[in-house]
């Protein structure tokens, strides 16, 4: 599910230097983005949690095919507190927005939150050489196993 919401230049720089949450009437959620039209200065933010009741930037903004490079002058010009403006949101076209956004059916991932557990403490003990007392390994021993990256990776992909 994504979250989106359509708005022209000047709606978008008051909700940037506002600050302000956007309200249930203004976002409209979706499996995916179909069929977008967009002309001239419109723009369409697009989140993977809902924006409703708090700020946050969008994950991604398509503009219109034609205005890309003039869109991009345009964030650098007015947003100088967010540099680079594409470091902290996407900036799409219609076109390129579609092809990574297939219709894809909902995604069960079981908590494996346990058996994460397990395999970071068995690996961080393996690597302890007789010192097994877990009372005496440091938590960085820990975050620096493999199993423990492995286990991180996972956990973002599955809120992607």
């Amino acid at each position: 599910m994504i979250y989106l919401w359509s708005c022209d230049r000047r709606r978008f720089v008051d909700f940037i230097a506002n600050r302000a949450p956007l309200s249930e009437v203004d976002v409209r959620s979706a499996d995916t983005i179909e069929s977008i039209s967009l002309q001239g200065d419109d723009i369409l933010l697009v989140w993977q949690e809902s924006p409703v009741g708090i700020f946050t930037l969008p994950r991604a903004v398509i503009v219109a095919e034609e205005s890309m490079s003039d869109f991009l002058a345009w964030v650098s010009t007015y947003f100088r507190h967010i540099r680079p403006f594409t470091a902290h949101c996407r900036v799409l076209t219609p076109s390129f927005a579609q092809l990574f956004t297939p219709p894809i059916s909902s995604l069960s991932i079981p908590d494996m939150g346990s058996a994460h557990i397990g395999l970071i403490l068995a690996e961080g003990i393996s690597y302890s050489i007789g010192r097994a007392d877990l009372n005496r390994l440091p938590l960085s021993a820990f975050a620096r196993t493999l199993s423990f990256a492995f286990t991180e990776s996972a956990k973002r992909f599955a809120r992607m």
